[in-house]
């Protein structure tokens, strides 16, 4: 029998995939929940008291001289924002969360993933996932990063 789609369907169907997409966010390894803590906490409260503290005793809040090297600060940080969210929505392959599965020539098997993984692709024990050209894991951006 067939079953016929309801919108409430299509509706839990997206926000079932939304809960799924943000859980995939929390890292879950704890050396990358203490340095993301690091970065999306303390790196803004840091910016902030740099901004207004550090800053603010050279010169004169709101003044030129004080805009100019706030927007330079602001410019700073808006940049490693914009990477660090870049970073953790590319992922180690790209916009493909998984390597292609295709049984070809130089390819291995990775026993952990229990897939088969091209020639330059490398087991991260941390992200528990194969990552084409693996270079390192960033705790930062919980995420393996490739060349």
């Amino acid at each position: 029998m067939a079953r016929i789609l309801r919108e409430d369907d299509l509706l839990r169907d997206d926000s079932d995939d939304l809960m799924k997409r943000l859980y995939k966010l929390v890292p879950s390894q704890t050396q990358d929940v203490i340095s993301m803590t690091l970065f999306v906490v303390v790196l803004p409260i840091g910016f902030l008291f740099e901004m207004f503290f550090v800053v603010g005793d050279f010169y004169a809040p709101w003044s030129s001289d004080w805009l100019l090297r706030v927007g330079i600060l602001s410019g700073l940080y808006v940049n490693c924002l914009i990477n660090y969210v870049l970073m953790c929505r590319t992922g180690p392959n790209g916009r493909n969360s998984v390597l292609p599965n295709t049984v070809q020539s130089g390819f291995r098997f990775c026993h952990s993933c229990r897939a088969q993984a091209p020639p330059r692709a490398y087991h991260c024990p941390v992200c528990d996932s194969c990552a084409f050209r693996r270079d390192h894991h960033c705790s930062f951006g919980a995420v393996s990063l490739n060349y």
